[in-house]
């Protein structure tokens, strides 16, 4: 998710992560990770990711981000 807004050019902390593990992933399989943004009001940002193998979401997560300062120190 972190990602996801250093894509839209916002350096950011994680205030708040939850995370739901669904079913387990086999070591060998490959996984496809996507996140959005659901929500900006800066300096807040709201975020949902899923996590999935072969179609199937294994995982999903949301988290709320608040953004950095240009003059706040690297997190």
């Amino acid at each position: 998710m972190t990602h996801c807004l250093f894509h839209h050019n916002v350096r950011a902390v994680t205030g708040d992560l939850h995370i739901r593990f669904v079913q387990r992933i086999p070591c060998s399989s490959r996984v496809e990770i996507t996140a959005w943004i659901v929500q900006e009001k800066s300096p807040l940002y709201r975020l949902k990711a899923d996590v999935r193998c072969a179609d199937c979401v294994m995982a999903w997560a949301e988290a709320k981000f608040m953004k950095c300062e240009d003059n706040d120190p690297e997190p």
